[in-house]
């Protein structure tokens, strides 16, 4: 068993309603298509802290496309975590 650490990406909290259930859907979505358990890692708290990006639990999540666009752009992770 092998264990991963992934720090949280950096967002102005909106709220945290379904921020776990968004953070599921990307590391599923990772490892459907056959990513690395640290890529799945960092899918799950890119579409959670999406999510916490608005008041609901839905408006905030983006297509895994500009998830993963805004990863790629270098979004920036926060420096108090891990």
């Amino acid at each position: 068993a092998a264990e991963v650490y992934q720090r949280a990406y950096q967002v102005d909290v909106q709220g945290t309603t379904g921020a776990g259930d968004a953070g599921y859907a990307g590391l599923i979505a990772a490892l459907l298509r056959g990513e690395s358990i640290q890529t799945a890692a960092s899918w799950f708290c890119a579409a959670g802290a999406c999510c916490c990006e608005a008041h609901d639990a839905a408006s905030g999540v983006l297509s895994l496309y500009d998830t993963l666009s805004r990863i790629a752009a270098g979004w920036k992770l926060r420096s108090d975590t891990l």
